[in-house]
């Protein structure tokens, strides 16, 4: 079977801003020790938006059954800036 996850959250604050995002990972075979991309685009603020691409950490099996995982990436640079993004997804 295959699984993806939510993730949402707030960039870290940079320029007197910062923004938010949700997206869902890729897909992922329901094995263990298993990694998901994250991408999307952060929400328009301060005139503009950035792009993301990530990789999570590998699986956190949460007790009653699920798991989630440890995200920490970077934005693209606009505007000569960038965010950080970290959190975690939601269980799977």
């Amino acid at each position: 079977m295959y699984h993806k996850h939510q993730f949402s959250g707030i960039t870290s604050y940079c320029d007197e801003h910062e923004h938010s995002y949700c997206s869902e990972s890729t897909i992922a075979l329901d094995k263990s020790s298993h990694l998901h991309y994250l991408k999307g685009v952060t929400s328009f603020s301060n005139g503009h938006c950035h792009s993301y691409c990530i990789v999570s950490e590998e699986d956190i099996e949460i007790p009653g059954g699920g798991h989630v995982h440890l995200y920490k990436g970077v934005t693209d640079v606009c505007e000569g800036h960038t965010h950080h993004i970290t959190g975690y997804t939601y269980t799977a």
